[in-house]
């Protein structure tokens, strides 16, 4: 009846981050889904409340431990660390 999955996941290991909200009852409600890409995979997560909130986050802890999206390019990558540093 009752059941509890845990997943431990480094912040490291964040690729990106995305958010989807389907159909008027969720979008009334504020419910979404949560995908987060790692390099092992997608993680994702259902009937998250205020799903936007969350992601935002998610990224502002990212920032504040200067993880950045591996696919940006070295130049893109300094230019948001001094924005950061400027903050």
């Amino acid at each position: 009846l009752f059941h509890k999955s845990v997943v431990d996941l480094g912040l490291n290991k964040i690729q990106s981050t995305n958010y989807e909200i389907r159909g008027v009852q969720a979008t009334l409600l504020g419910f979404g889904t949560i995908v987060i890409q790692t390099y092992m995979g997608d993680m994702i997560i259902h009937e998250v409340h205020h799903p936007a909130k969350v992601i935002r986050q998610i990224s502002t802890i990212l920032r504040e431990q200067g993880i950045v999206a591996e696919d940006l390019t070295p130049d893109e990558a300094d230019v948001i660390k001094k924005i950061q540093q400027e903050e």
